[in-house]
């Protein structure tokens, strides 16, 4: 099965939110998703032309709208639909058990989106993505400790509460 090589979560505008590039894309390909998703959905005026599955210049598309966000995933081979599908399905799942499926929470909750975009897919294949189970290693706090840890290794003072 051919895997999803990048997911972009926007806004109603088409800003990018957050993104996940799963295969080290060629520069300036997610921009170029975004753009080509922009124009094929966002900026189409003709309902009957916007379709929730489509390829343009090598990169295949597939998206969902939930709330204020569109899921999009893309992928450079021929990947199953309804793999693609679910998983964005899923991940939005997550998002919402999270209580960050907003573009302000997302955009606010950074590590934790992040942590929880690497441990959903491996490599663009999807993975776990029950919250309960993300639960047990991926919580708000335990991101903020790696992240100071992260600092401190690269030479960072944190300040200490007091």
């Amino acid at each position: 099965m051919a895997s999803i090589s990048a997911v972009l979560v926007l806004d109603l505008q088409g800003r990018t939110i957050v993104s996940r590039d799963y295969h080290s894309l060629p520069q300036g390909s997610l921009s170029r998703a975004r753009i080509t998703f922009v124009r094929r959905v966002i900026d189409e005026t003709d309902p009957v032309r916007v379709v929730p599955v489509f390829s343009e210049e090598g990169l295949h598309y597939a998206w969902i709208k939930r709330g204020q966000l569109f899921l999009l995933a893309v992928a450079t081979q021929n990947t199953a639909t309804s793999t693609a599908f679910s998983f964005l399905y899923r991940l939005a799942d997550v998002f919402v058990a999270y209580d960050i499926f907003t573009p302000d929470k997302l955009a606010s909750s950074g590590g934790v989106v992040h942590e929880l975009l690497d441990e959903v897919a491996d490599h663009g294949i999807p993975q776990v993505t029950d919250p309960a189970i993300l639960r047990d290693f991926i919580t708000a706090h335990d991101v903020g400790l790696l992240g100071a840890a992260k600092r401190f290794l690269a030479g960072g003072v944190e300040e200490q509460p007091k």
